[in-house]
């Protein structure tokens, strides 16, 4: 079982806390699981932010989506171009979505 995590990325400044609690969460709740954080495709790339655009970073997303059994969509993902971007893939795959909570 493979867990995809979505969230906001793109100026949130906690996105890298926020994914980090959630693997927490995840790795705790289903812990045979492999759960992919794709906030640390961030740390992947040695060049400026700028240089990456976002259409890659998303093209990279939905690669590592294609492995995975579920989504679990983090506060906020409904104002977040990419996450509806993953939602739609998601939804389109069959995937099962889980939402973060309190």
């Amino acid at each position: 079982m493979r867990i995809y995590i979505s969230g906001p990325i793109s100026n949130t400044k906690d996105f890298k806390e926020r994914f980090a609690r959630a693997v927490k969460f995840l790795s705790t709740g289903y812990p045979t699981a492999t759960i992919v954080n794709p906030a640390a495709l961030n740390d992947v790339f040695t060049v400026k932010k700028d240089e990456v655009s976002h259409k890659e970073y998303m093209n990279l997303s939905f690669h590592l989506m294609e492995k995975c059994d579920f989504i679990y969509l983090l506060k906020g993902w409904e104002n977040s171009a990419g996450c509806n971007q993953e939602y739609g893939y998601a939804t389109a795959k069959d995937m099962i979505c889980l939402y973060e909570t309190n």
